[in-house]
C-alpha cells in the first residue's frame, strides 16, 4: 500500500513505511493516519511522461488522465477502463499500481485535487523515479544589501518543468540594519518557507481525511543574536537559536483531529526535515576578470 493513502483505503501498512515519532501518536491514532501525504500537481505532467507507454493500452492515444482537468478522472477510474479495453495493463508497472487501487478517492475538498492527490500517490508508488525532483532559485545582486531571485524553472515527473509563469523574491535588510529594505530579509523567507510547507500539508492532508476546514492561521517567529553573522562573538551562531510555530485551526472535525492535522504536517514537511536535520550544502565560485 501506498503513504498517505493508507488511511482513505483502510489497509494495514504491509510495505513498512516508517512512522512518525512516537510523540505525534495517539490513541486511535493508526499506522495509516501517520504517512506522508505531498503536495498535489504532478498528475498532469505524468500524463506526458507516460503517454508513449499508454498508447498500447489508450483508445484515444492521448495517455490516462487528460492534463490540466480541474475534475480529473482517477487512476482507479482509468486503469480499469483501460484494463476492460484491452484486458490487461501494458506493463508490470500497471500491475503493481492495479493491486492498490481498489477504492474510489475522495471528492475535491479545502481547494485541493484530492482524487489527482491521491492518483498522483498511487502513480507515483509504482513509479518511484518519476518522484525525484529538483528546484531551483536564482539570484541577482541588485545593489546594497538587496538581491532579487526567480524561481521559473523545475526537473521533475523525469524531465524539465516550468511555472505558469516565473516568480520573484526581492530580499534586502531593513534601515535598521544599514539596508534599503526593498524587502525581507534571508532570514524572514525562511519563516515564509517553513509557513507554508507546513500550511500545505495541513490544507492536502485535511483534504485527504475528509476534514473540512475553516480557518486556519499559523505564525512563526524565530529569534536570532546578530553578534554572530556581525563576526563580534565566534560564541555566537550565525543563525536562528529558536524557531516557534503557533497554528489556530478550526473544522469540522474534534480538536484531537485537527491536532493531528498539523502533527502529521510536520512530520513530513519538507522545510522542517531541512532546518531540524540539517542538508549538505554546496558552494561553488566562477570568477569573472
Amino acid at each position: 500500500m501506498i503513504p498517505g493513502l493508507l488511511n482513505e483505503l483502510g489497509s494495514a501498512d504491509a510495505r513498512g513505511y516508517p512512522e512518525v515519532e512516537p510523540s505525534l501518536q495517539h490513541k486511535n491514532y493508526s499506522t495509516a493516519q501517520s504517512l506522508a501525504i505531498p503536495s498535489p500537481g504532478i498528475f498532469s505532467v505524468l500524463n506526458k511522461a507516460c503517454t508513449s507507454r499508454t498508447k498500447s493500452v489508450s483508445p484515444r492515444g492521448n495517455g490516462w488522465i487528460k492534463a490540466n482537468s480541474t475534475n480529473a478522472t482517477t487512476l482507479v477510474q482509468t486503469l480499469h477502463h483501460h484494463t476492460g479495453a484491452v484486458g490487461k495493463p501494458a506493463a508490470p508497472f500497471l500491475e503493481k499500481t492495479m493491486q492498490h487501487t481498489t477504492k474510489a478517492s475522495r471528492p475535491p475538498l479545502n481547494g485541493v485535487d484530492t482524487p489527482n492527490l491521491l492518483a498522483t500517490i498511487n502513480f507515483v508508488a509504482g513509479q518511484p523515479e518519476l518522484a525525484k525532483f529538483q528546484f531551483r532559485a536564482h539570484n541577482e545582486w541588485v545593489e546594497g544589501t538587496h538581491s532579487k531571485s526567480v524561481m521559473l524553472d523545475f526537473h521533475g515527473a523525469g524531465q524539465e518543468q516550468k511555472h505558469a509563469k516565473a516568480y520573484y523574491a526581492d530580499s534586502d535588510h531593513p534601515a535598521v540594519l544599514c539596508g534599503a529594505d526593498h524587502g525581507p530579509t534571508p532570514v524572514e523567507w525562511l519563516l515564509h518557507a517553513l509557513a507554508s510547507c507546513l500550511m500545505a500539508g495541513v490544507a492536502n492532508i485535511a483534504a485527504a481525511r475528509g476534514i473540512k476546514l475553516t480557518k486556519v492561521q499559523c505564525s512563526v517567529d524565530g529569534d536570532i543574536d546578530l553578534r554572530g553573522i556581525l563576526g563580534i562573538s565566534d560564541e555566537v551562531r550565525n543563525g536562528f537559536q529558536n524557531i516557534t510555530v503557533a497554528f489556530e485551526i478550526e473544522g469540522d472535525a474534534p480538536a484531537e483531529k485537527l491536532q493531528q492535522l498539523v502533527e502529521q504536517a510536520r512530520a513530513r514537511s519538507a522545510v522542517f526535515d531541512v532546518l531540524t536535520n540539517g542538508v549538505s550544502v554546496s558552494v561553488g565560485v566562477k570568477t569573472i576578470q
